[in-house]
């Protein structure tokens, strides 16, 4: 006398070839989704970049009005250059795979007494293959806006 019996319809689980047909469509889908999801941290590099970008010129022009003198900062390809001490953190580096520039003679940004600035300056951030993004800054009262631009229209479009 068995104590359980033994049948040969009982489930045992998925068959191999159910298994593999799962694994199939998972690493179909996976493969789809990769590029988007590479994209989306690109975008998500180039806005935190510009944040603080901005947030490093507004600091500029803050310690000059406090402190009542001339602020200036470089516009390098992946940082800005503190050279006077009027950013509280020092040198701001821009995240992995994100590059900076600044067209122009001279690459710095230079905030008088007041938080003024004698040129208007447009600043342009990039990450591999998604469209850029950009600052501009208006002289004489140093105002500034972000914006983005496309690689076939390469003005900077303030955002709405």
């Amino acid at each position: 006398m068995r104590l359980s019996p033994v049948s040969s319809n009982e489930d045992l689980g998925f068959t191999l070839l159910e298994n593999m047909t799962i694994l199939l469509i998972l690493g179909i889908a996976l493969a789809i989704s990769t590029p988007s999801v590479l994209a989306m941290q690109q975008r998500q590099r180039l806005v935190r970049a510009t944040d603080m970008v901005l947030i490093a010129m507004q600091e500029a022009q803050q310690t000059a009005i406090e402190r009542s003198m001339v602020c200036r900062i470089q516009i390098e390809p992946t940082a800005i250059m503190d050279s006077n001490h009027c950013l509280r953190g020092g040198n701001v580096t821009l995240p992995n795979g994100v590059t900076m520039t600044s067209p122009g003679l001279d690459s710095s940004i230079e905030y008088g007494m007041k938080g003024n600035t004698v040129d208007n300056r447009t600043i342009r951030l990039s990450s591999n293959n998604v469209d850029g993004r950009c600052i501009t800054v208006s002289a004489p009262l140093g105002i500034t806006h972000q914006g983005h631009y496309t690689k076939l229209d390469q003005s900077c479009q303030s955002k709405k």
